[in-house]
């Protein structure tokens, strides 16, 4: 753990938005370069790999095809693999050089749910671990983070409990034709889920890549019974500019 050059985080849907998320937390705890990649374009792009890189493949089932092809890639490199997998003994997990499982039971929604959760766990313990070995938190804080790990039912619970408030949110936006999740940093792979194309439209790209449009009926407001009809495109720049200007001037700022 001490001499890892860079981290790469290796997965497809789900399994990579985790990987956004546990990017975010190694970088900011342990100091340590980290890369997210889709699985199915890591061994197509040839990828710059060295022999003190780690190469974390994610998978719920530990079957994914194109996850499975990454991971036989970096080994072919000589790069050392950690597999995080739900499914003892699956493929993924005998052929990686280390597993952590995140014994998280079988997966029953379309879109993860617990497998998903548990995944962003199971990263952040690395992450802590990874910071610990390298001399970027002491024990004691290593400890107390991880004891805050463990509270984390105890906060959503409630909100989880909280039927009726969900109910009545569900109720007032079921009509509305296009939402956007706003994100930065550790939320953004929870924003890029939100995103996939089976969990509803976007209005644009929000999850932050340059140069993408925002239409105008896609824009609608609250309460308004129709879109508000096409018209010209508005810009935005992402992440790659000082932050576009939305419909009628609204900042859109860095997302």
């Amino acid at each position: 753990l001490r001499s890892i050059g860079t981290v790469h985080l290796v997965g497809c849907g789900t399994a990579m938005h985790a990987g956004m998320v546990g990017k975010a937390a190694i970088e900011a705890l342990a100091r340590v370069p980290a890369q997210v990649e889709i699985a199915s374009e890591f061994r197509y792009r040839d990828p710059i790999l060295k022999p003190e890189d780690l190469v974390i493949i994610i998978s719920q089932s530990g079957e994914t095809s194109d996850t499975l092809a990454a991971l036989k890639l970096a080994k072919s490199r000589g790069v050392p693999v950690l597999a995080i997998v739900n499914v003892v003994g699956s493929s993924i997990a005998r052929a990686a050089d280390y597993v952590m499982y995140t014994y998280a039971g079988p997966e029953i929604a379309v879109a993860s749910t617990k497998a998903y959760m548990v995944q962003l766990c199971v990263l952040y313990l690395f992450a802590l671990r990874l910071a610990y070995a390298r001399g970027q938190l002491t024990e004691e804080k290593t400890k107390y983070y991880t004891a805050q790990l463990l509270h984390a039912p105890e906060v959503i619970k409630p909100r989880l409990a909280d039927c009726e408030q969900i109910k009545y949110l569900a109720s007032r936006y079921v009509n509305t034709q296009s939402c956007c999740a706003l994100g930065c940093l550790r939320s953004r792979g929870v924003e890029a889920r939100y995103h996939q194309p089976d969990h509803g439209r976007c209005a644009g790209d929000c999850a932050g890549y340059p140069e993408k449009r925002l239409r105008k009926d896609h824009l609608q407001r609250q309460g308004d019974p129709q879109p508000r009809g096409a018209g010209a495109a508005v810009h935005h720049q992402g992440r790659g500019g000082a932050g576009g200007r939305c419909h009628r001037g609204h900042p859109l700022g860095r997302v």
